[in-house]
């Protein structure tokens, strides 16, 4: 095999490498960029629910003071990290897992 030929085989073994490293950067950032737009989401979804929420509370229950609306909102407040935290709800999760008797 000739210098030339050479020279073309390793071209196209760094060519390829490239496109590999490329396509991986590229996969690597949708994924950041997936889970960081998810996060964004759930914490705007929790504090529009909690707006929400207190806006139904205030309209039902009159004006609140800072002792009823903390004996309300911080048990569920509570309920949904606790949920959070364990990992139920969430696909792969652990408590997916002890529900399905794996892991």
């Amino acid at each position: 095999m000739g210098t030339r030929q050479w020279h073309g085989v390793l071209y196209r073994c760094v060519r390829e490498l490239l496109f590999l490293a490329g396509g991986c950067l590229v996969g690597v950032a949708a994924l950041w960029l997936s889970a960081f737009l998810s996060g964004v989401a759930l914490f705007f979804s929790i504090a529009f629910g909690l707006e929400l929420m207190v806006s139904w509370i205030e309209r039902w229950a009159g004006a609140l003071d800072r002792v009823k609306f903390a004996v309300i909102i911080a048990p569920y407040l509570f309920f949904l990290v606790y949920r959070i935290a364990r990992g139920y709800g969430v696909p792969g999760g652990s408590g997916s897992q002890r529900r399905r008797g794996g892991g």
